[in-house]
Formats: C-alpha cells, sequence, structure tokens
C-alpha cells in the first residue's frame, strides 16, 4: 500500500465516528423527550389513510397557537373524518371546554383542508380570553348534522314558522371574537407549509456494487414540500482491497467510492411514524490502485449513473426532529472490471446494488 493510501483509513474513521454517533442519539432522545412541548388541546383523530396524521394536525395547532402557553379553558376535541361516495370528505368535530360541549361539521373536497380547518378552529378557541360558550364552539360557519345553521341566523329557525315582532325578542348576537367570521388564510398556508431537511450524521451500509459488502458514512439535505421529500445525499465509503494470486505473487488492487444520491419520495402519514416511497438517482465513482511485484502503482477512476427505487421511514421525536431510515436497490448502468497490466482480471462489479442509511433529521 502506498504512503498516500495509509494517510486517510475509512476504518479507523468509522470505529471512532460511530459510538460517538449513538452516544450523539441517546443524549438527543432524552434532551427531545424532556423539551417536547405538551399539546394544548387533547385530541382524539380518526381519518381514512392518506390523510393527515394525528401528530401532523397537532403540529400545526401548536404552529398556529405560537407562544401561548396555557389555555384559558381546558380543551378536548375529537375529529373523525369520513370519505363519502362522491368522493368528498365530511369531518365532525365534537369540542368539549369544560363541561360545555359543541359540534361542527364540515364538507370538503380535500382531506387536507378539513385537517387545516380543525387546526384553525382549535387554534382559534386557544386564543379566547373569556369563557367558551356552546356557540363559540359549534362555530360561527358550522352546520349541525341535520342541516341547520347555527349562526342565529333566519335559517336556524323553522321556515313555516310565522313570527310576530316584539319589543321582548332578543336581538340578534353579533359573532363572539373568539371565531371570526372567515379565516381561510391560515389554514391554506398550514396544508401547504415547507420545510428544509438536513440528516447529519448518517451510517450506511450497501451490498455492490464492489466485491464485498461495504460501510461507509454520509449526510443530506432536501426540502419537504406537503408530502414530497426531496434530498440530496453524498456519501464516503470505506476503501476495499481485493487480491489475486498470479505465478506464486500476490498482487492487490485497492478500490475507493464516492456516491452523490437524488431521491424524490411522497410520504404516507402513519401517525407519528411516516413511510415513503422513493424513486433514487445515483452517481457512483470508482477509483482502484493496483500493488504487486514489478507493478508501478497506477490508478484507474470510473463513473456512471445508477437508477433505483426504494422506502424511506420516519419516526417523529418532536415536530422538528425525527429518526429516519432508508434502503434502496439500484441497477447499475455500467460494471468496471479491475484487472492489473500482466495480471488480468482482480475483480468485476456487480449489476446492482443495494444500500441502507439510518440516522437522524433535522427538520428546518
Amino acid at each position: 500500500m502506498s504512503r498516500s493510501a495509509r494517510l486517510f483509513d475509512p476504518r479507523r474513521v468509522l470505529r471512532l465516528a460511530l459510538p460517538a454517533w449513538f452516544g450523539f442519539l441517546g443524549c438527543s432522545w432524552s434532551a427531545l423527550a424532556r423539551a417536547e412541548t405538551p399539546d394544548l388541546v387533547a385530541l382524539e383523530w380518526d381519518a381514512p389513510a392518506g390523510c393527515p396524521s394525528a401528530e401532523q394536525v397537532r403540529a400545526k395547532i401548536r404552529r398556529l397557537a405560537g407562544t401561548l402557553a396555557q389555555a384559558a379553558t381546558p380543551l378536548s376535541a375529537e375529529a373523525t373524518i369520513e370519505h363519502k361516495d362522491d368522493d368528498s370528505f365530511h369531518l365532525r368535530l365534537v369540542i368539549h371546554a369544560g363541561s360545555v360541549v359543541g359540534e361542527r361539521n364540515i364538507d370538503a373536497k380535500s382531506c387536507d383542508d378539513l385537517a387545516g380547518a380543525t387546526a384553525v378552529a382549535l387554534a382559534l378557541l386557544l386564543h379566547s380570553s373569556t369563557p367558551l360558550a356552546a356557540g363559540d364552539l359549534e362555530g360561527a360557519n358550522a352546520t349541525r348534522s341535520d342541516g341547520t345553521a347555527t349562526n342565529g341566523s333566519p335559517q336556524a329557525e323553522n321556515p313555516n314558522k310565522k313570527t310576530e315582532p316584539s319589543a321582548a325578542a332578543p336581538k340578534p348576537q353579533p359573532p363572539t371574537p373568539a371565531e371570526p367570521a372567515r379565516e381561510p388564510q391560515p389554514e391554506t398556508r398550514a396544508s401547504r407549509s415547507w420545510h428544509g431537511l438536513l440528516q447529519l450524521p448518517l451510517g450506511t451500509a450497501s451490498l455492490g456494487p464492489l466485491p464485498k459488502p461495504n460501510l461507509g458514512v454520509a449526510f443530506a439535505a432536501g426540502l419537504a414540500l406537503d408530502r414530497w421529500r426531496f434530498l440530496a445525499q453524498a456519501a464516503l465509503w470505506q476503501k476495499q482491497k481485493t487480491s489475486a494470486t498470479f505465478q506464486a505473487a500476490q498482487y492487490d488492487a485497492e478500490s475507493a467510492r464516492l456516491s452523490a444520491t437524488l431521491s424524490a419520495c411522497r410520504a404516507l402519514s402513519l401517525s407519528r411514524f411516516e413511510l415513503a416511497p422513493c424513486l433514487t438517482l445515483a452517481l457512483e465513482h470508482i477509483s482502484a490502485t493496483g500493488s504487486g511485484p514489478h507493478i508501478v502503482p497506477r490508478t484507474a477512476t470510473s463513473t456512471w449513473l445508477a437508477p433505483g427505487v426504494g422506502a424511506a421511514l420516519r419516526f417523529y421525536v418532536a415536530p422538528w426532529f425525527c429518526l429516519a431510515a432508508s434502503a434502496n436497490a439500484a441497477l447499475e448502468t455500467a460494471r468496471p472490471e479491475i484487472s492489473l497490466a500482466g495480471v488480468g482480471r482482480v475483480a468485476q462489479l456487480s449489476a446492482a446494488a443495494a444500500t441502507v442509511t439510518i440516522g437522524p433529521e433535522w427538520i428546518l
């Protein structure tokens, strides 16, 4: 092995980095568990597959509530979303404020819209500085399941009933400050939010394209847009040595690997867990140097693309931190041969590769 090859030993780096990485994860987990803010609303969430998860709705409520530490009246809610035959969605939201109970029924074309409406409604009620009444919980624009309005308008009464003017008739009450009549903008921003993603440090293992299983270290950065996840990852792999015997003499070829991978994933929400199928495109770069009797060390390189498919799994510890793992399989578009002049082939790279990566993800 040449002097320059001894200056950087990936095996020594991995032996030093992996224990520190696992210790870092343990400390981060305990610190985040202590720092996680309790939910301001006790929310029970029941929605079809493909809808936002309960944790995502709670995160929206926390973002809309801002710096509010405690609500004037403790709130709890049960939200149930049903997928109707006309491909629309119906939300039944039952809200409890102490002993007061109110119900809202909302129809929408998108399950994301109903999740946003739930978060907006509960966040607005949290900011109420006065005791909440049943009318506040039912909302100015909601409808009951029997189809009658709840805002005190003539539609809420029997249209066949004749009323006589009376001085003692109650006056219509204006909308309470706790429930503004129209607030669609926060809902739209919440359902279309984007975040930066940073994965660091990452541990990775690969079977292929090098002849032996390979370990490496990596980092990734990207963007989360609604349910889409876009990441660019760079990985440095442990060097491999392949040997061959020719005329009773041993010859070696040392291979170094670098890779860069782009991935696009579509998230499927599963409460705190998130599963996302992915499409990947990797750029592989291999360099090999030969050594042995009468061999002049010379480095040859090869670079090619490797498209593939995979899946990513996330466990959300907090709205800004999760543990991420991914696995993917790639088809190599080239199969370079490692050979030595006068000796012949030492190794043949594989036609496919499987890779597993795990580490923390920071949501910016």
